[in-house]
């Protein structure tokens, strides 16, 4: 249980991603405008997105580093104690046919380190592959890509390990939270051994960043709650955890959950139940809601089943409504942030594993501390 007396921590450490590195490289007035921002306001560590033009790119996943135009900013960067993370990711980068590329890309941060000077070096690695993205994680391909990414991550730790670089690790808090369905966690074997995916990955990494993305900290739906057994668990393993806090803008979203098994074909007549119509197309999938008490427009189905293919469909059992306000302080105002943080802090500060709060992103953050019109702001 958490132990109401903890003393508040006043100097929890801040971490930020940063996205837009080209433009930084590219102006460096405003990266010395913004390595000054993040100095003043005690940030000492940023996740820094790698550049990614098309003359950079390998082999699927990999990266090449342009040495001359990173060094300037690394070196300002060191020069206000911040510590930068060489930073990838996207979906696809749990497939196999990945992974060359990116043990090669955290080969080549090490490279870039070794003829560098000391204070123009990466600190680490750090990768936020979110496979959840992909259409198959929720049926039985799981454990497969679960599989996958523990794999990669194996490899990119000891070639990581080798430049003296750490790995660090971006998760979602559900990682090691049963679901509404089976009420396990997103368990998964690895080397005889059957945890949650987080667990996993605590072992592999030197440190995670829990996207904890959550606009109170108190409550079964808050930032604590959502960061309590990854930092137990990291603290018996002598690792570090970041909480992610969310400050972009994101949308209102719905979620769909389906109440049985697909159907072949397409719905007929009218029913008190929405429903989802897929059609392929290639690799492509066309989705089509049709409402409760509303009738399929059958013509133009089965011209659309003709020219993609055959198509099911699925009864909606329940719409979950994720205001956006639930998800990011974006409209919230900075006095918010701060209480959420505060509070967080105070409940999570014991923890020796807690390594502060991971801030997404900069350009969010920039524009949510200079936001003077949301609510509770003067």
């Amino acid at each position: 249980p958490i132990d109401p007396t903890r003393a508040a921590r006043t100097d929890v450490p801040l971490a930020i991603w940063i996205w837009h590195t080209e433009e930084l490289l590219s102006d460096p007035k405003a990266a010395r405008a913004s390595v000054d921002y993040l100095a003043d306001r005690g940030v000492d560590a940023v996740f820094l997105q790698i550049p990614n033009g098309p003359e950079l790119r390998g082999r699927p996943g990999e990266r090449s580093l342009e040495v001359e135009r990173l060094r300037p900013l690394l070196a300002s960067f060191h020069e206000a104690g911040i510590r930068v993370y060489a930073l990838d990711g996207a979906p696809d980068f749990v497939s196999p046919e990945y992974h060359y590329g990116i043990v090669q890309t955290v080969k080549n941060v090490g490279d870039y380190n070794a003829i560098v000077s000391t204070n123009e070096r990466f600190h680490g690695v750090r990768y936020d592959i979110e496979p959840y993205l992909l259409p198959g994680f929720r049926g039985p391909a799981r454990p497969r890509i679960l599989t996958d990414l523990l794999s990669l991550t194996e490899r990119m730790v000891e070639v990581a390990h080798r430049s003296g670089l750490v790995v660090g690790m971006d998760i979602p808090f559900w990682y090691d939270q049963p679901d509404e369905r089976t009420f396990r966690s997103v368990e998964v074997e690895w080397k005889g051994v059957v945890r949650p995916a987080s667990q996993h990955l605590i072992d592999l990494v030197d440190d995670v960043a829990i996207m904890a993305y959550r606009t109170v900290a108190y409550g079964a739906d808050g930032t604590i709650a959502h960061s309590l057994d990854e930092l137990r668990f990291a603290a018996s393993r002598d690792k570090s955890v970041f909480v992610g806090i969310e400050t972009g803008p994101l949308p209102d979203e719905v979620l769909l959950e389906f109440g049985d098994r697909p159907r072949e074909g397409f719905p007929q007549g009218v029913t008190d139940r929405d429903r989802v119509v897929a059609t392929q197309q290639r690799e492509s999938l066309r989705l089509t809601l049709i409402p409760a008490g509303a009738l399929p427009d059958t013509e133009r189905a089965s011209v659309s089943a003709t020219r993609l293919g055959s198509a099911i469909w699925w009864p909606i059992e329940r719409r979950i409504s994720v205001p956006a306000a639930k998800l990011t302080f974006a409209g919230l105002g900075p006095d918010r942030l701060t209480e959420v943080l505060s509070d967080t802090a105070f409940e999570l500060s014991g923890f020796p594993s807690f390594a502060g709060f991971a801030i997404h992103d900069l350009i969010g953050w920039q524009r949510l501390l200079q936001d003077t019109n949301s609510p509770g702001q003067p």
